[in-house]
């Protein structure tokens, strides 16, 4: 099940693989979608959806992939994942917040 699939030990070694496995991560937001905690866009909606005043788009690629790929969308918001806890307060706390990533 999916709950299994966050419980999987997946042999941890730094040179090998990182502590929270992809695999695992990946059950976490199944989990998480079964709750209704989160909800998936599909990027042919995404058009529409920014158009909505109450929602921004958070592009969280670093930015040499937006610099070199474009932004998402041409009003998205970007803050590279790894810089996204110090940079918190560029994102809207009013509105509702789609994130997107290259993968």
């Amino acid at each position: 099940t999916v709950d299994d699939v966050c419980e999987l030990e997946l042999c941890y070694s730094p040179p090998v693989g990182s502590a929270k496995d992809p695999v695992n991560l990946a059950g976490m937001i199944a989990q998480n979608m079964l709750a209704g905690l989160i909800d998936t866009v599909q990027w042919r909606d995404l058009e529409s959806l920014a158009a909505d005043p109450s929602v921004a788009i958070l592009d969280v690629r670093a930015a040499s992939e937006c610099s070199s790929l474009g932004l998402i969308h041409k009003d998205a918001i970007n803050v590279p994942l790894d810089e996204i806890r110090s940079r918190m307060a560029e994102v809207p706390k009013d509105k509702k917040i789609i994130t997107s990533c290259l993968s």
